[in-house]
C-alpha cells in the first residue's frame, strides 16, 4: 500500500497568505487610480497642444484674427482664466479644416480652459488628474506661473 503525502491545511493557508501579501504590495505599487490619472492627463495635454496648434494655424492663415474674431456673436476667451472653449468658433475651426470633428465632440475639449493674455498669447490649461502631473503643474488658470500651480498650460 502506498500513501500519498498531501498538503496540510496549514501550508495551504501559509501558501494564499504570502500571495495575498504579494498581490497587495503589487496592487500598491501600481496604483491603478494613478496610472488611470497619467494616461489620461497625457492625452489632454496632447490635444490641447492640437487645439493650440489649430488656434495659431488659424491666426496665420486668416492673416492675424483668431476663429472667435470672424464669428459673429462669439466671445473671445478672457486673460482671467474663466474661458471654456467655445463652441462657436471650435465649430469654425472644424468648419476650415483645422480640427476633425470626432476631436471637436472629444471629452477632453470641454475641461480645456482658454486665455488669450495681453501679449495676444493663447493659452490652453487643464487641471491634471494625476500626482504626477500635478507635480508637474506651475501655472494658474489664466497660464501665468504660479507656485504650487494647479493647471498643466500649452504653452508652458
Amino acid at each position: 500500500m502506498k500513501f500519498f503525502k498531501g498538503l496540510t491545511l496549514i501550508e495551504v493557508s501559509i501558501v494564499i497568505a504570502i500571495l495575498a501579501i504579494l498581490a497587495g504590495v503589487i496592487l500598491v505599487t501600481l496604483n491603478p487610480k494613478e496610472q488611470t490619472g497619467k494616461a489620461r492627463d497625457g492625452t489632454k495635454k496632447t490635444d490641447s497642444a492640437a487645439l493650440l496648434s489649430a488656434v495659431n494655424r488659424y491666426f496665420v492663415s486668416y492673416n492675424g484674427v483668431y476663429p472667435w474674431g470672424s464669428v459673429s456673436n462669439c466671445s473671445a476667451p478672457s486673460s482671467n482664466g474663466a474661458s471654456t472653449v467655445s463652441s462657436c468658433w471650435l465649430n469654425r475651426l472644424v468648419a476650415v479644416g483645422e480640427v476633425d470633428s470626432s476631436f471637436a465632440s472629444g471629452s477632453n475639449i470641454s475641461s480645456f480652459i482658454v486665455t488669450l493674455d495681453s501679449s495676444s498669447v493663447v493659452h490652453i490649461c487643464f487641471v491634471p488628474a494625476s500626482q504626477a502631473f500635478l507635480s508637474q503643474a506651475y501655472q494658474n488658470s489664466s497660464g501665468a506661473s504660479a507656485t504650487p500651480g494647479t493647471h498643466i498650460c500649452v504653452p508652458e
